[in-house]
């Protein structure tokens, strides 16, 4: 074999075991999930668009799309044949094909052969594509969303990015704040007085608040809790 058949068929292997690891993971780890899951998944999805992007700046034939068929074929062979994961990755096979011609186009009309087209082009189609995948895995794969687990420590990781977004969005609220804390600064924000006199004052207006707060959380409150405490 020569050695251009050789990287090729490399590829074509690695593209197999990339795919087996990626399918293999996601549908060991459905029911529970923990932080380090969603740190794998990330990497694996970011090496994944790296791996096909220089696929596609590498090689104009056949070769790329025959690269992530194999891809999607051990997808669908990880997962179980259905038809919504034939359809799912007809799907993404399309948006592949899409990145490969702009990135062709692109070529073409260019003076020099630069790196910046195929990120710009493939990225976003690639993204897209494992997007579709992970969608209908999720939504499709048998098991039971009533036993799904999410840990903690994912909660706690992305507690500080959770209350800066509040923040932004409710000057009242400060990290660290007790729900009954936070519903008495909203209160005292309207009214113009402190919150030490809305809790010493309206006690049953805030038992109410709460007590709907809790329900459209699903969860019970007792007033003492952080935003930590009911993730």
């Amino acid at each position: 074999m020569s050695k251009p058949n050789i990287i090729k068929t490399s590829f074509f292997i690695f593209s197999a075991l990339l795919s087996l690891l990626i399918w293999s993971r996601f549908s060991s780890v459905l029911g529970s999930v923990g932080t380090w899951d969603f740190v794998l998944a990330a990497f694996l999805i970011a090496f994944s668009v790296g791996f096909f992007i220089l696929i596609l700046f590498l090689f104009s034939d056949w070769l790329p799309v025959s690269v992530f068929f194999v891809f999607l074929l051990v997808f669908m062979i990880t997962l179980g044949f259905k038809i919504e994961y034939l359809a799912a990755s007809v799907l993404a096979l399309l948006f592949f094909i899409y990145a490969q011609m702009r990135l062709e186009h692109n070529t073409k009309n260019s003076i020099k052969l630069r790196f910046y087209p195929a990120i710009l082009y493939g990225a976003s189609s690639l993204v897209t594509a494992f997007a579709i995948l992970f969608a209908f895995a999720s939504y499709f794969y048998p098991f039971n969303v009533s036993e799904f687990k999410v840990s903690p420590k994912v909660f706690s990781t992305f507690l500080p990015i959770a209350e800066k977004v509040i923040e932004s969005q409710m000057p009242t609220y400060q990290s660290g704040m007790t729900i009954n804390d936070f519903l008495a600064a909203g209160a005292a924000k309207e009214l113009g007085v402190s919150a030490k006199v809305i809790k010493r004052n309206y006690k049953t207006q805030l038992a109410k608040q709460r007590a709907e707060f809790a329900k459209n959380m699903g969860v019970k409150l007792s007033g003492g809790e952080t935003l930590k405490d009911i993730m």
